[in-house]
Formats: C-alpha cells, structure tokens, sequence
C-alpha cells in the first residue's frame, strides 16, 4: 500500500455541509506514529477505545496507534460508564484517549472511588474543556494531569496537544510534532502579535491534501505564505509567550455534540466576554 492511497473520513467542519477529506496513509501515520513518545505508549499496553473508529479521533489516536506501537486494543462498542471502569480496571488499560464529557460522567458514578483505574498513564482529548473541578478530582486521585489537545478531521486529529510534563488547563498545547502554526488575521491573512486573537492556520505533514470532488472548497482552504501550504482551521485563537495555543471562538459557530458539529453560521466577531477570549494582561 503507497502513501498514495486515498482515505476519505468525512466532516462537518465550519460549512455545515459533509465533505471527505483526502487522507493518504502519510497522513494518517504521521500522528498514529508520533503519539508513541509524545504519550508514552509502549508494546504491551492497553488502550480504552470508545470513540467510533470512523471518527478521525478513533480511527487515528485509538486504532492506529495502537496498533503501531504494539499495544492491546479494548473496545467498547458504546459509551457506558461502569463498563469503561471495569475495562480500564480488569484490562490494565494505560491509555485512554476520550472527549471531557466521559471522563465528566465517570467521575460522578457512584461507587467510583473503589474501582482500581491505577494502571492509566495517559487521559486526553479535545472537542471541549475539561472543567476545574473535574480535572482537581482526577488528579488528587490517580495523580494524573488530562491532556487537552486540538485537531479537525482534516489534520488526522492532533495538530496541538499539552506535553505530559508541562500541561495548562483550558489550553489547547502547543504544536505537535512536525507542525506549525500561527495565529493570523481572518481578513488580512496577515500574523497576529503574542495575545492577539485570530484565526488558527497549521501546517505540517497530517493536513490532508484537499476535499473530495470539491476543488473550490479546497482553494478556499488553503493559503500559501512562507513557502508553506496553510490549512485554514476556521477556529479563532490566540498564543501566548510561550507557544501554547488557546482556544476563543470559531469563525463559524458549530454546537458540539459529542464530537460532533452541528449549528450555523456566525459572524467572525469573537466572544470578548469569555475569559478564553480576552488577551491575557
């Protein structure tokens, strides 16, 4: 099988309107490979997988890195609560990559404190933000930080994630391994200094080449500058001092439900009044 080869997972994206994006296997590797040393996964563990495998998360962050890092695959078939404690209890799991709202709901589970969820090294996801106190609980308890990332189905998922080491909350990382971003005017095209909100433009070898039979939906995709082919993410952001990236809005409000997009088109004004919004002092 060549790098060449087409693989269309379809999206919502900020149109409202399902395209298929051109994966080719290079894409699709790029991040199942570098989630061996950016999550630690080893030959021998067990990942927790519960998002559907025709989701880009899934399919990506579940299926083929498991696989490619030699680890046990434990699927759930749907999200139930007890059944996912006693999976990652009697399975041993050591990874579990989820969206906020399961980790939400198996924390409030009664009687959850007497399962033993010891065996997990990594919790992690994106599509929303991990509330404070939901987040306090899982560290007081299994000493664990939840790692939130950002990724679209046309970049295989992650294009930021938090390293393990130095995680911030409600943030979405900083660039993962091969990929570039930057935050620039949604008009203008042009960069944004430190602090400014903007649209969030990637590059790196994940972005999928184009969508499906939709040429003007690609070219309106994309912009080159630097020498470098941009996907146009449709997200608003911003960047701090450090390189981590956080969310503010979206170019085109979508509801969220449970990874999924659904909803209308918004205007480009960001949402100045939520604390994500607002540039730090």
């Amino acid at each position: 099988m060549g790098t060449t080869s087409r693989c269309r997972p379809y999206t919502r994206g900020t149109t409202g309107a399902a395209k298929g994006c051109l994966h080719t296997h290079a894409t699709l590797m790029h991040n199942a490979i570098a989630a061996g040393p950016w999550l630690d996964m080893r030959p021998g563990d067990a990942v927790l997988v519960v998002t559907p495998m025709f989701h880009i998360t899934g399919l990506v962050m579940g299926l083929l890195a498991a696989v490619r890092h030699g680890c046990r695959l434990v699927l759930l078939p749907r999200w139930e609560r007890q059944m996912a404690a006693l999976a990652i209890e009697h399975r041993r799991v050591t990874h579990w990559p989820n969206i906020p709202t399961m980790v939400i709901d198996l924390q409030a589970m009664p009687g959850i404190e007497r399962a033993d969820l010891s065996s997990l090294r990594y919790i992690g996801g994106g599509g929303a933000a991990m509330p404070e106190a939901v987040a306090d609980q899982l560290h007081q308890r299994l000493g664990l930080t939840y790692l939130e990332g950002y990724g679209l189905t046309e970049t295989s998922a992650p294009t930021h994630t938090n390293p393990r080491h130095a995680a911030r909350r409600h943030c979405l990382g900083v660039p993962y391994v091969g990929t570039q971003a930057r935050i620039v005017d949604p008009d203008t095209l042009e960069s944004l200094p430190v602090g400014e909100v903007g649209e969030i433009l990637v590059s790196g070898p994940q972005v999928f080449r184009g969508y499906w039979r939709q040429p003007q939906a690609t070219e309106a995709a994309f912009v080159e500058r630097d020498g470098r082919r941009w996907f146009r993410t449709g997200d608003l952001g911003r960047m701090d001092a450090d390189g981590y990236f956080y969310m503010a809005d979206r170019l085109k409000r979508m509801i969220n439900a449970s990874g999924f997009k659904v909803g209308r088109p918004k205007s480009k004004r960001c949402c100045t009044a939520t604390p994500a919004c607002r540039k730090p002092a």
